[in-house]
């Protein structure tokens, strides 16, 4: 409310001192024109600009060029009340304040997530990244500069917020420091790096994703902070390929990954310290028979992802699984790997 009225008196700034000018012109001519004393001048003036009446002073009628001075009043009073009218009109039926009071109230929304995502940009690749982040119940917030995109991520019911996400204010406004992820996902390279980089120097724990058009920029999104970086061209040319020689690999790919009502998950598991899984072979776990997954991978702290591991393996605290199995099961899993010794 103190906004709308601070950009009201702003707006008005001009028919305010119209309006102070005009009393004291008419104030002045009345004395000087009809020989009113100053309080008899500024009652007339005061009731020629409110358009209330006029009013007759011990002097009698007005002069020919009192009444002319009159005339002068009443027109420019009038077309100052019409500009006052005209600017507060617009201030509340061009819907700007609404909009106000929407960002006012998407940036108390912002301010109240924890552990979400952080979307930079809104494009092709953007939109596509929403739309999976919404299928896996991610909560997050789309950091855009663009109107039009804003619109359309707004349309699908994202949180938004304008702004260019190189600056630490735009990435502090979406909650930076609570979040758990960012995807820089802008169509230039560029400032896809300023984005990691910004990002990484405020939250070092942040997990984040970036876009790289050209392979020479690879190396530098990962020098500048980022954990993942991916090319869209490079993974839709893989996938192009896999569908002409593996169509059936890529049908079950499709079928795990994407689509809405399947029944198998891919799903990484990492266990805590306290899991009870820990200290425990891949066998003793027996987790096929206890929960129905079927693990695929495992990766051990410090040791990169092995995609046939010994039964034999010993799990430990901070070991992640690469797991198959319906919803059901994985969430299963979960449970026993969140389960204390």
């Amino acid at each position: 409310m103190l906004w709308l009225i601070q950009r009201f008196l702003r707006r008005e700034i001009p028919a305010f001192a119209t309006l102070i000018a005009l009393i004291l012109i008419g104030t002045v001519g009345y004395q000087l024109l009809e020989g009113m004393n100053l309080v008899e001048a500024l009652y007339m003036t005061t009731v020629v600009i409110s358009t209330v009446g006029l009013y007759i002073g011990k002097q009698g009628p007005l002069s020919q060029w009192g009444m002319l001075f009159t005339v002068f009043l009443i027109v420019s009073g009038a077309a100052t009340a019409a500009y006052f009218v005209g600017v507060a009109g617009q201030l509340f039926y061009d819907g700007e304040w609404r909009s106000h009071w929407k960002q006012q109230w998407r940036i108390r929304m912002l301010k109240k997530l924890q552990g979400h995502a952080i979307l930079c940009g809104f494009g092709r690749v953007g939109g596509h990244v929403a739309d999976e982040l919404k299928r896996e119940g991610m909560p997050f917030v789309v950091v855009d500069p663009d109107d039009g995109a804003l619109e359309r991520a707004s349309a699908e019911g994202y949180n938004i917020l304008e702004g260019d996400a190189t600056f630490e204010e735009t990435l502090q406004e979406a909650g930076v420091e609570r979040a758990k992820f960012l995807v820089a996902a802008l169509s230039s390279d560029a400032n896809n790096v300023f984005i990691v980089l910004t990002a990484r120097n405020l939250n070092p724990d942040l997990i984040i994703s970036a876009r790289a058009n050209m392979e020479a920029t690879e190396p530098k999104l990962l020098k500048a902070g980022a954990d993942h970086v991916m090319s869209p061209y490079r993974i839709g040319a893989h996938r192009m390929v896999t569908r002409m020689i593996r169509p059936s690999v890529a049908d079950f790919l499709d079928e795990v990954m994407h689509a809405d009502t399947l029944e198998l998950l891919l799903e990484q598991i990492d266990l805590p310290d306290n899991s009870q899984l820990t200290g425990k072979t891949l066998a003793e776990t027996d987790l096929r028979k206890r929960t129905g997954v079927t693990v695929l991978a495992c990766a051990l702290p410090g040791r990169r992802l092995n995609s046939s591991p010994d039964q034999e393996i010993a799990l430990q605290p901070g070991a992640r699984l690469i797991v198959l199995g319906t919803r059901e099961q994985l969430e299963k899993l979960r449970s026993i790997a969140r389960g204390s010794k």
